[in-house]
């Protein structure tokens, strides 16, 4: 925790290099969140990279006095939630497919239709 307010004390400073250091240490990890809960691998890879913008365009709203794993999930939590707002409905769609892949005897076919429906509602 220490290593990341001194971080962030040098970002706040102008020293890039400290922001590097930060998206080494956090980056898998939120990666690994927003995938989680999202189930697509792009989108997550989108949604960090989005998140790394927002920490360091709003790195001087952070308080030394809150910990730091706190404050970039919270940042991600509120992204996921804006994200399943606005994809409510392929969230939903995809969902139902993957329930019904669980029960579908060809492996294979089931697969080719969830590509093929994923496909069709990303364009929506």
């Amino acid at each position: 925790m220490d290593d990341e307010i001194k971080c962030i004390e040098e970002i706040k400073k102008g020293n890039k290099k400290s922001f590097e250091n930060i998206i080494k240490k956090w980056q898998k990890k939120i990666f690994n969140y927003f995938y989680k809960n999202i189930f697509n691998k792009h989108d997550a890879e989108e949604l960090t990279q989005e998140l790394f913008l927002k920490l360091y365009n709003h790195i001087y709203d952070y308080d030394k006095e809150w910990k730091f794993s706190t404050w970039i999930y919270r940042i991600a939590y509120n992204m996921l939630i804006d994200f399943k707002r606005k994809n409510k409905n392929i969230i939903i769609c995809i969902k139902i497919v993957w329930f019904n892949l669980l029960f579908c005897i060809n492996l294979e076919i089931c697969k080719i239709i969830f590509v093929i429906f994923y496909r069709v509602n990303r364009k929506v």
